[in-house]
């Protein structure tokens, strides 16, 4: 349907009928002349609504609230004279080139999705679009992270360049040619699309009393599980920051993007390969394309994991997903008993998970954790750094028990004879040259016991 009026956005079509029908705010983003705003006068048309588009570098208070009512402010009360861009009573919204706005418009439009308020008076927006080129343009300005977090997906619209061949870029050329036409024209394209939002509508509902929620829910999980775990990073090489309603988000949009093919394939049968490209497309446009995040990462972890949509993990999901449950002395347990599984891992995702590990030092097992990666093919920094990791819980372990003896020093006679009996044991001990099996039997012994039951198991270690 949507070809008709932009060429080769057929592909964006579930994506933006999804975020229409069910209300999400949704950026068309890409460069200039590729139909952006045309579109979306032709689809504003189509579905008969009150329709306002803001032209977002020149607006400001006046032209989306009105002129301000002075009768009304020597009242106390600011209220607005509306006019007819006056944004009260619209239906749907459409906001082209949005970065280009003023940080004080930004402003306003931030309340205005945030909040679905204006000034603190209500709005009615059932559909909110905005256009942007690419940041690379030199008018744009930074675009407000909190009012880009209020749009739930950025589609980024094809540009075609020489990927086409010429009856491709004959086929291009016819459509763009009528996009001269009358926006009503253009509309009539369109006259399916009511009834097929509605069908969508009715696709979300439905699906939302199946399966489909919940797993969808575990497959955000352990995407982003294995997001954070891997050392995700954002386009700019820093730490990718992913808000907690863009997560939920991730998990609504696969839910959506599988109503929209549905209504668009004129089925009612969710296979599992449509509910695999709803969850890819979801990744994409709400992670993605969004925040910036390599599309190569995020499809190569969703590869990973996708069976959890036919509610099948397979072993290795299984495995990553126990561990992502898991506690740090459960997570080494886990690793431990299912070393096979543990090596089909990527040796990314296994140096981040004991990297974590070595950081959770003190509330796991460290020797039994330093055996593991000692045994590793690879790996040498890692090594290095759990070496270090253990001889400094050994140092402090050592350290610990001087401190459990000084203790002794302070009390009567026989307290002092035995303190005096320990610190020597102690000082044998300490001559001996360091292995890792001794550094292993001091922190195995030392954890959870009293100090006489340590120095015993070190008396027996070391014997005069």
């Amino acid at each position: 349907m949507l070809e008709q009026i932009a060429y080769g956005w057929a592909a964006l079509e579930p994506a933006l009928w999804a975020s229409i029908a069910l209300g999400w705010p949704v950026i068309l983003q890409g460069r200039h002349g590729l139909a952006k705003t045309t579109a979306m006068r032709a689809i504003a048309t189509a579905l008969d609504g009150q329709c306002r588009l803001y032209n977002a570098p020149v607006e400001d208070l006046i032209s989306i609230a009105g002129i301000p009512n002075p009768a009304r402010l020597a009242e106390g009360v600011f209220a607005c004279v509306p006019h007819e861009r006056t944004i009260w009573d619209a239906d749907i919204v459409v906001i082209d080139e949005l970065p280009r706005a003023r940080k004080e418009t930004q402003n306003l439009f931030l309340e205005i999705l945030q909040e679905k308020t204006l000034l603190g008076r209500p709005l009615k927006w059932q559909v909110v679009v905005a256009t942007m080129n690419p940041d690379t343009y030199a008018a744009s300005y930074r675009m407000d992270a909190a009012l880009g977090d209020r749009f739930c997906l950025v589609l980024p619209v094809p540009e075609h360049q020489g990927e086409l061949d010429d009856a491709a870029r004959r086929q291009l050329l016819a459509v763009a040619l009528a996009d001269d036409a009358p926006v009503e024209e253009l509309a009539s394209r369109l006259a399916g699309l009511p009834g097929l939002l509605a069908e969508i509508k009715a696709n979300y509902a439905r699906l939302a009393q199946g399966p489909l929620p919940a797993r969808a829910q575990e497959l955000a999980t352990l995407l982003l599980g294995l997001y954070f775990q891997t050392g995700g990073k954002a386009g700019n090489g820093q730490p990718g920051y992913i808000s907690p309603r863009r997560q939920a988000m991730l998990v609504r949009a696969i839910v959506g993007l599988a109503a929209a093919r549905l209504a668009l394939a004129g089925t009612r049968e969710l296979t599992p390969a449509l509910a695999r490209q709803a969850a890819e497309d979801a990744i994409r446009y709400v992670l993605s394309t969004s925040l910036l995040i390599s599309w190569v990462a995020l499809k190569g972890l969703y590869d990973q994991i996708a069976g959890v949509l036919d509610g099948d993990l397979g072993a290795e999901g299984e495995f990553r997903y126990r561990l992502a449950q898991a506690g740090p002395a459960e997570r080494l347990g886990l690793i431990l008993g299912q070393q096979e599984t543990f090596l089909r891992l990527g040796a990314d995702e296994r140096e981040k998970l004991l990297g974590e590990l070595l950081k959770a030092a003190g509330e796991i097992d460290i020797s039994a954790l330093e055996g593991l990666i000692q045994g590793l093919p690879g790996h040498e920094e890692l090594k290095r750094r759990s070496l270090g990791t253990l001889a400094g819980r050994y140092d402090g372990a050592l350290g610990g028990i001087e401190r459990e003896i000084g203790r002794f020093t302070f009390g009567d006679e026989a307290g002092r004879q035995r303190a005096e009996a320990w610190a020597a044991i102690l000082r044998r001990y300490r001559q001996r040259p360091v292995t890792r099996p001794m550094m292993a039997a001091v922190l195995q012994s030392y954890q959870g016991r009293t100090c006489q039951e340590v120095m015993e198991c070190l008396r027996l270690a070391c014997p005069t």
